[in-house]
């Protein structure tokens, strides 16, 4: 009898084990059996130009007569679709942008359907971030009389195709750009009807999209400049202006002085009325340093071969002719064979209305160690040989904060400031200021930022004076000075010569 059970137990084991396929999708109820539709497996999202291309693995079942698809957005919107039963792929069309969670069932004969085979995906559209993100092919373009420059970023592998549409004489046209023209970084179409569109066409494909896509076509206004911050800081600063795109002051200039390091000269071509570009006029710099032909300092272009392409482009079409003193930005090489660039020397130091400094008191926050002196008067004295010098320190950049009073209110136009005289192989050559913030206040209380910038850059090399102007005169008693230390050899120090005031 134990016999007849222990064989009765292995033949439920083997029912067990060989249930099939089909039974795992059936279930038991007080009815009887329910089954289930075999699912589809493996499904894949792909998107496209507006659309998303599904594949997946139907399943065996043979009473499978129809897939079922059902796609929807974050916001519900849901949408279905039934194609033949023995269909793997879908494609989806007109797609607006969105993430999409695409499902798909099998559906029997009797309309019952499996369980869901879930996916998601997002298709590409004008506002998909790849396709914003990519090259505009233009990155920036200037208006010259009636000429426009363009400048080209590179020609990226999936670009297919750019067509520049503009007109001349009434007549469009169509001109097809290659790689080596757009590689060439530079394009001018000369002598167009700047009042008509200038628009860019782009055709090219995503490295995740298998769609050709036609970009939406770019429409250049002429109205619109995007000068460099350097740029812009700069003439902000020279000339005492908020906003340099306003048009008083951006329509008034003709020439236009530049002093300062900066990483080209292109911006110069938005000037609508520019006749000469001044280089370096206002670096005022010790003649016995300029003798030792020296160029540690110079003012410096960081993309040279632009900025001379640039001035060549804006002498030839507008006849902007250049000064260069110093030979700061350009070389004399550079210089050689341009014969609107004239080479200047050392400028002069503009006659200035001096204040008396009689009775004026200068203190510091950081105060003089017993038994030196820094000299904090010298700063008044005009004279560039005498300097303030705080002691040097090898632990920490310290911030020096220097007071002057003038004991009575007086008008003032602006600041002379000039580095220690020039002395050959000077040790302190290393430790001069290249900014200075600026205050000034009537009742040492409350305080103003004379000048467009509190924080302004100032000439570093030795002996040089830098003047800083103000738009208009202003009154006040205080005026408040702050430097940092230079950092030199793990050695922390700072010096200056003057700090003059003038009327």
């Amino acid at each position: 009898m134990n016999k007849i059970y222990v064989q009765l137990i292995c033949f439920m084991v083997f029912l067990v084990g060989c249930e099939s396929i089909e039974d795992t999708y059936s279930r038991f109820s007080d009815e009887g059996m329910i089954r289930y539709v075999g699912k589809c497996n493996d499904l894949k999202v792909m998107p496209g130009w507006e659309r998303v291309e599904l594949a997946w693995t139907n399943s065996i079942d043979p009473t499978v007569e129809k897939i079922k698809i059902v796609w929807k957005t974050d916001d519900q919107n849901v949408r279905d679709t039934l194609i033949a039963g023995d269909v793997e792929n879908c494609n989806i069309k007109n797609l607006l942008d969105g993430v999409y969670t695409f499902e798909v069932y099998a559906v029997d004969y009797d309309g019952n359907c499996s369980l869901a085979e879930i996916g998601h995906g997002r298709p590409y559209s004008y506002v998909h971030e790849e396709v914003i993100g990519f090259s505009k092919v233009v990155t920036k373009y200037f208006q010259v009389k009636n000429n426009v420059i363009l400048f080209f970023d590179r020609w990226q592998p999936t670009l297919k195709e750019v067509t520049l549409s503009y007109y001349r004489n009434d007549q469009e046209i169509e001109k097809k750009l290659t790689e080596t023209e757009v590689n060439g970084k530079y394009f001018v179409l000369r002598e167009i009807d700047i009042d008509k569109p200038i628009i860019i066409s782009r055709i090219g494909t995503l490295a995740e999209c298998p769609d050709e896509i036609v970009f939406e076509p770019t429409k250049l206004d002429l109205n619109v400049r995007t000068f460099t911050n350097d740029f812009s800081t700069q003439v902000k600063n020279r000339y005492q202006v908020n906003n340099i795109n306003e048009e008083t002051f951006f329509s008034s200039v003709t020439e236009l002085e530049l002093d300062r390091d900066l990483k080209s000269l292109e911006d110069i071509l938005y000037f609508p009325n520019l006749q000469k570009v001044v280089l370096g006029k206002n670096r005022y710099m010790d003649p016995d340093y300029v003798a030792t032909g020296e160029t540690k300092y110079a003012s410096t272009l960081e993309e040279l071969e632009k900025s001379l392409y640039i001035l060549d482009l804006a002498y030839e079409l507008a006849g902007v002719t250049v000064e260069c003193y110093n030979g700061h930005y350009i070389s004399d090489a550079d210089i050689t064979g341009r014969n609107y660039i004239q080479k200047m020397g050392n400028p002069k130091l503009p006659v200035l209305n001096y204040l008396n400094t009689d009775g004026w008191t200068i203190s510091a926050t950081v105060e003089d160690e017993t038994g030196y002196d820094s000299h904090m008067e010298y700063l008044l004295d005009n004279n560039p040989s005498t300097i303030w010098k705080p002691r040097m320190n090898s632990s920490f950049v310290q911030t020096h904060e220097l007071t002057i009073d003038m004991k009575t209110e007086k008008t003032i136009k602006g600041f002379k400031i000039a580095q220690k005289a020039f002395v050959q192989g000077d040790g302190d050559i290393p430790y001069l200021p290249v900014d200075i913030k600026i205050q000034t206040s009537s009742n040492s209380i409350s305080w103003n930022i004379p000048l467009i910038a509190e924080e302004n850059v100032i000439g570093n090399s030795p002996g040089e004076i830098t003047v800083l102007e103000l738009n208009k005169p202003i009154t006040a008693r205080y005026i408040r000075i702050k430097m940092n230390d230079v950092v030199y050899f793990q050695q922390y120090n700072t010096l200056l010569g003057d700090f003059v005031v003038f009327e």
